[in-house]
């Protein structure tokens, strides 16, 4: 078409028309109607995901290879499914709330809770680190329970699910972080006794903040307990339950096909 010519049908009457260009308006025409039903692309259009999260190195974050362990994983069971993933990075209790609120299509990564079950649609686990205390090096702080835990400040993080033991526990003395480097900081100064952190958390914390003093703290012999992940899809979304079944069934195939391995090996973690 000429420049600032008039769209082809007011310039071109239907007995103008040749027969090559009535074949190509038509296969304009169809593949517009294709693209709108769905078919021949990606399943479900190519749908982004938009998911609600924070930085937790090194399972996600802004600033790490491919997002982080968690991000890559996600992304790539959705891409399984014809679905892209876009992170939106914020505070954990705002995230928290924000989902709720249906702003999201979900939360990630995420432990559960009963009451988050209750509260979101949550996706089958994936993998992820142990819970450990960590304490300084030559104290002598031991537990076979957690009341042997009573008489110490322990650092955690506000708005993350632990245990349902620990997170009920009220006559445990928890001082509230906003992330784990302060509960990394506040056991180097003395402010706490006791810092409740991911293993691999802590390992990534303490290489990158303050990596000089990581030789003070030590964890723990016993851990407090294996949180898996999950991604927790808002129920405000009236597609909550095809996002779910999308994402359970790419990290099918990611669990069992060997990708998972080659994704720790990425960032350098191993579950074994």
């Amino acid at each position: 078409m000429r420049r600032n010519a008039a769209p082809l049908n007011c310039w071109m009457s239907r007995g103008q028309m040749t027969a090559h260009t009535r074949m190509r308006v038509w296969i304009v025409a169809l593949v517009s109607v294709l693209l709108l039903a769905g078919v021949g692309g990606p399943a479900f259009g190519g749908q982004t995901v938009r998911l609600a999260t924070l930085n937790w190195a090194p399972y996600i974050g802004e600033k790490l290879p491919a997002e982080g362990y968690a991000a890559e994983l996600i992304r790539t069971a959705f891409e399984r499914r014809g679905y892209q993933v876009q992170y939106f990075y914020m505070p954990w209790t705002r995230a928290i709330k924000t989902v709720l609120e249906g702003s999201y299509d979900g939360l990630c990564p995420i432990y559960y809770t009963k009451e988050r079950e209750q509260e979101y649609s949550l996706s089958a686990e994936f993998p992820a680190g142990p819970l450990v205390f960590f304490k300084s090096v030559g104290t002598q702080i031991e537990y076979n329970r957690l009341a042997d835990l009573k008489p110490y400040k322990i650092a955690v993080v506000r708005g993350y699910a632990n245990t349902k033991e620990f997170d009920e526990a009220n006559y445990l003395q928890k001082s509230f972080t906003n992330n784990d480097q302060t509960g990394y900081r506040r056991l180097l100064f003395g402010s706490v006794d006791l810092w409740l952190a991911d293993e691999f958390v802590a390992q990534y914390t303490m290489s990158n903040h303050l990596p000089d003093r990581a030789k003070e703290i030590v964890s723990m012999d016993k851990p407090l307990g294996v949180n898996n992940l999950h991604v927790a899809f808002s129920k405000m979304k009236p597609d909550h339950k095809r996002l779910t079944k999308a994402f359970n069934e790419g990290l099918a195939e990611i669990l069992n096909d060997g990708t998972l391995k080659q994704i720790l090996k990425h960032h350098r973690l191993s579950l074994n």
